[in-house]
């Protein structure tokens, strides 16, 4: 059996719940980070490789007749990358407790925060 038909037989259902399956995962892992946080970020990217492939699905289905392959590969390409962002996103190392943050995340904390307090300068302590 080729590759290509291997999941043939679930039909639009299984596009759905794969589709479904992404799109709750990213929204979990939204849920469950903070703002500035890599693990967001992960999700943000995984949220518009779904949105991407949702496009080129309805575009490919919907629209124009003659290209329908060209918009099926990109969907194809952008629904295979989503769920290994997802996992990258899943399996990143939180710092541990009492540990330090590196200065990048240190920055993206401030500018968080200063985002909710609106607070015209901060200042670390130290």
């Amino acid at each position: 059996m080729d590759v290509s038909h291997a999941m043939r037989w679930t039909g639009l259902v299984g596009v759905l719940a794969y589709w479904t399956a992404c799109l709750a995962g990213a929204g979990l892992m939204m849920r469950r980070s903070r703002p500035g946080d890599r693990r967001r970020a992960f999700a943000l990217v995984a949220l518009v490789l779904i949105g991407c492939t949702i496009i080129q699905y309805v575009t490919a289905v919907y629209g124009e007749g003659n290209e329908v392959i060209k918009h099926m590969v990109i969907a194809l390409f952008t629904a295979s990358i989503a769920p290994i962002w997802l996992l990258a996103g899943a399996l990143h190392k939180l710092p541990w407790a009492g540990q330090p943050l590196s200065s990048g995340e240190q920055d993206a904390d401030l500018t968080v925060f200063a985002d909710h307090a609106r607070a015209p300068q901060l200042h670390q302590p130290g």
